[in-house]
């Protein structure tokens, strides 16, 4: 299981890292006493992964641009990294009602 983890492309470790701590902050929220806390390191990684996931996807257009014959393999790296929109819209959504 290791090594298929560390054969998968780098966006899709990245996509797959952003998820694990995006969640792992959000169950701390409500386990955790003081919640202020993990309000603000939350904000803090969304506005970092915003920026290193939108990097990402430029990379990822640019090369289905420039590499006609795999645009089917960057078109599921690109649907994989922008799977996490909608995740962090329903977490937020969570916290604030």
């Amino acid at each position: 299981m290791e090594n298929k983890i560390l054969k998968l492309p780098f966006s899709i470790k990245m996509a797959i890292v952003s998820f694990l701590i995006g969640t792992s902050l959000f169950i701390g929220y409500f386990v955790a006493d003081d919640k202020l806390i993990f309000l603000i390191l939350g904000f803090m990684f969304v506005i970092i992964a915003m920026i290193s996931n939108l990097l990402m996807l430029i990379i990822l257009l640019f090369d289905w641009i420039e590499n006609p014959n795999e645009k089917k393999q960057i078109s599921r790296k690109v649907l994989i990294l922008i799977a996490n929109i909608p995740i962090a819209i329903i977490y937020l959504a969570i916290i604030m009602y």
